[in-house]
């Protein structure tokens, strides 16, 4: 009891290392499928720049809901997951997770009321993708093979989605850029 409601409460004041560590120390089964634990442990890893590690905690509880068939209530706490992994990326600068996360709300059959929120955080991540791929190339003259290959998962998030005149101008552009670039995307 005591590490979880420590954790919740550094996480909720803002010291996200001490909170990360600290809800790490949590050994109930029950305490950590929690949502409240969950969003912590995610808002945690993401401030703590270890964006991937709330990727992975997401794909690993939505991985059990598929398997189990969940009800509905802990769909939604799936779903809220996901916002807070969307939007504390896209804050961070997290772009690339932000991108995956914004995607896989845009697939959610349920965010239609949402839609223009999703669809301008999922172009927002993409495009600030972009950008610090090409910071990056422009400082350090080089971009690594994951770069470039995270470059690519970007296009194909975009590509993947309903053809529209914005979002063919920015696939283009980025086409454009890595042709010039000689970057194989």
């Amino acid at each position: 009891d005591f590490h979880w409601n420590y954790g919740v409460a550094l996480t909720a004041t803002g010291n996200y290392k001490a909170g990360q560590e600290t809800l790490l120390l949590v050994r109930s089964s029950h305490y950590r499928t929690e949502v409240c634990y969950l969003m912590c442990l995610s808002r945690c890893y993401i401030m703590n720049n270890q964006p991937q590690n709330a990727w992975g905690l997401y794909n690993a509880i939505r991985s059990q809901q598929q398997q189990q068939l969940m009800h509905t209530n802990h769909s939604d706490d799936c779903f809220q997951l996901l916002q807070l992994i969307a939007n504390d990326c896209y804050r961070m600068g997290h772009f690339l997770i932000a991108a995956r996360a914004f995607c896989a709300l845009a697939d959610d059959a349920d965010i239609d009321e949402e839609e223009n929120y999703v669809w301008e955080g999922l172009r927002g991540a993409c495009v600030g993708y972009f950008q610090k791929v090409v910071a990056l190339k422009e400082r350090e003259g080089i971009c690594g093979k994951d770069c470039r290959e995270n470059l690519k998962e970007v296009v194909e998030i975009m590509e993947g989605r309903e053809r529209n005149p914005q979002l063919e101008f920015i696939i283009d552009v980025i086409r454009k850029w890595a042709k010039e670039n000689d970057f194989r995307i």
